[in-house]
């Protein structure tokens, strides 16, 4: 190969190694690249996009920011808040939900107390309550309020007209009624079933757990309920006292 000047030089050229074989096929000879400095430009080296600046490392991870806060702004992300997902659903307010839903929830949460026992109240006595069943819930929000749904099933002992009474508290305080349920007489082998619901609107309180009493009382002491079963077969069942909070 006979020796070969070059004085101008492409990108093609210098990106593939300045491999001029010469025309008969050798690969002997000498290449010689005149006023080299001036040849090798930005453009020759296909650059004319890159500039002379700092760049980042990649094992720097970001950390070579010039400016962090800079950077956050540039990218559409000046007023994001690094929070725990804890903390955020921590700040949700009601009307968050709302706003972000479209329309405003009604049910908030429900607890179950489920009686499965077999309990007979015979105590003959006609001046107490006593407690069938009891169910807490913590309401949310004071304007909330509480539904509470019963379900007893059983029967009283005798079909006599003074059977015993079922009666609903909040805390200490009688609620829905001076009698809530009549526990009816189901036969000796039949289960009745007594449910009602009652909506509490005067609770008030938020954060601060609430007990709602499910009570029986005789009216007279040779009649008493039995609970989950009936008077005289061993078929049994059972029952529930539900709280339910409900948006005000």
């Amino acid at each position: 190969m006979a020796d070969v000047t070059i004085s101008s030089l492409s990108p093609i050229a210098v990106a593939s190694g300045l491999l001029l074989p010469a025309s008969d096929g050798t690969t002997t000879g000498r290449v010689t690249i005149a006023n080299i400095n001036s040849l090798i430009t930005k453009s020759s080296l296909g650059l004319d996009n890159v500039t002379n600046d700092a760049q980042l490392k990649i094992a720097s991870n970001l950390s070579d920011l010039n400016n962090a806060a800079t950077a956050r702004t540039n990218i559409g992300l000046g007023s994001v808040e690094n929070k725990s997902s804890a903390t955020i659903r921590g700040e949700i307010t009601s009307s968050n939900v709302t706003t972000a839903l479209g329309y405003t929830p009604s049910l908030i949460q429900v607890v179950q107390t489920l009686k499965t026992d077999v309990t007979a109240y015979n105590n003959n006595n006609i001046t107490t309550d006593y407690n069938v069943m009891q169910v807490s819930i913590t309401p949310k929000f004071a304007t909330s309020r509480i539904m509470i749904t019963v379900t007893v099933n059983g029967g009283c002992t005798t079909s006599a007209s003074a059977g015993p009474d079922l009666k609903l508290f909040r805390d200490s305080t009688q609620i829905g009624g001076n009698v809530f349920i009549g526990v009816p007489y189901a036969g000796t082998v039949g289960i009745g079933n007594m449910s009602s619901t009652f909506l509490d609107t005067t609770a008030n309180i938020a954060n601060t757990a609430i007990t709602y009493y499910l009570k029986v009382r005789q009216q007279v002491t040779n009649n008493y309920l039995i609970v989950n079963r009936d008077v005289n077969s061993t078929r049994t069942c059972y029952s529930s006292l539900i709280a339910s909070e409900i948006a005000g």
